[in-house]
């Protein structure tokens, strides 16, 4: 039998590695902000912003993403993130860490879902920030 390689059997797992946690660090969600009239995700590096105008609704839906199909994004490396399909949802957009505690926001011809840590009170910091009825 051939001696074994050590120098491949090391780098392997090494490489894998660096491609592995850039992406987790990436598409990790870091929080959630109200400023300004609009809803901002904290992400490493960026933050995903998006207008509070013209908000329809925003809803506590827990595990508001059962039986929700991925389309294109991540589902489980740091985060659940990108664009999903749903019967009860339509077509949506994902930037969730906890399934459990999903909160809906609504604009025409387009719905959000993410996961605060308090998504009741979210919900309604948002509703506020956003000029709508509680």
């Amino acid at each position: 039998a051939p001696p074994r390689q050590f120098w491949p059997m090391v780098l392997a797992p090494c490489l894998g590695l660096a491609v592995v946690i850039p992406v987790i660090l990436h598409a990790r969600v870091h929080g959630y902000g109200l400023a300004a009239g609009e809803l901002q995700v904290l992400r490493l590096g960026r933050i995903n912003r998006y207008a509070l105008a013209g908000l329809e609704c925003a809803e506590f839906v827990p595990h508001a993403l059962k039986g929700a199909r991925k389309t294109w994004g991540n589902d489980g490396a740091g985060a659940i993130t990108g664009t999903f399909r749903s019967q009860a949802l339509g077509k949506f957009e994902v930037l969730v860490t906890d399934p459990a505690r999903t909160v809906v926001l609504r604009w025409p011809g387009h719905s959000l879902v993410v996961s605060p840590g308090e998504p009741e009170k979210f919900a309604g910091a948002v509703r506020a920030a956003a000029g709508l009825r509680q």
